[in-house]
């Protein structure tokens, strides 16, 4: 499966310390960077880790909602992440370019819609471009896009049919307390049981894994879907090298 064209996501409790606003994991973000060079994505997606969510979830507790005077502070922090991304990223030889989700996406009647075609001439000149959790225009204001979101969208897109998210965990527990991994689960297959997915005890604006694998309820039949720990190296060298399973995989 290493052969195969994919789109990553690095996660923000990859590459930021969840537990502390606004710092960035270089450790893990540039360790990631080593091995997407040795099997190069088609698009690269990141979350907002310690950056945005903090934002988002600070501007919530004293609103209760967003609305368009958060644009600004939302998308300068997400574009100072992203910023830092794209460096350690670039240092490590990939050909990354930075997409703003803001400045080509928005949601209407909730249905997300991106203008595509210059990422698409990007994409086919051999660059990479790099997408992230953001806040974008919607019917109602500004809503949060999750990466997650992207992932699926872009996936479908570019008929991507493998999708590899870097998260903090060894992949999908079926037993929390236990650490018990789910190492195949088929989306398709009405034997299987979603119920034993728990939210995230971090602060995270567009839910937990639950979500995460509710939106690939949206991928075609046949996408495979990696859930690997992208702070273990041994995961990283398994997935982009080996192209073996050291996680969760999904079918759907």
């Amino acid at each position: 499966m290493n052969n195969m064209e994919y789109i990553v996501k690095l996660g923000g409790s990859v590459i930021t310390e969840k537990d502390k606003a606004m710092k960035i994991n270089y450790d893990s973000l540039c360790r990631i960077g080593s091995y997407l060079r040795k099997n190069m994505p088609k698009i690269i997606v990141h979350g907002g880790g310690s950056y945005g969510h903090y934002i988002v979830h600070g501007i919530l507790e004293k609103k209760k909602r967003l609305d368009y005077t958060d644009l600004p502070l939302i998308s300068y922090v997400m574009d100072t992440l992203n910023r830092e991304v794209i460096k350690c990223l670039q240092d490590y030889g990939l050909p990354v370019v930075s997409f703003p989700p803001h400045s080509i996406c928005s949601i209407k009647n909730n249905e997300l819609e991106c203008e595509t075609g210059t990422l698409k001439r990007i994409v086919e000149k051999g660059l990479i471009p790099v997408l992230y959790g953001d806040a974008v225009v919607s019917t109602g204001g500004i809503e949060i896009l999750s990466g997650d979101t992207l992932m699926v969208f872009l996936a479908r897109e570019y008929g991507l049919r493998k999708l590899v998210f870097l998260t903090d965990v060894d992949g999908v527990y079926v037993n929390m307390d236990k650490k018990t991994i789910i190492k195949h689960l088929n989306l398709r297959d009405p034997r299987s049981q979603l119920a034993f997915l728990r939210e995230s005890n971090n602060i995270d604006v567009t839910g937990g894994m639950r979500a995460k694998i509710e939106s690939l309820k949206n991928l075609p039949s046949g996408t495979l879907v990696y859930i690997v720990n992208g702070r273990k190296e041994s995961h990283l060298s398994k997935v982009f090298v080996e192209g073996e399973n050291p996680g969760t995989l999904i079918e759907t």
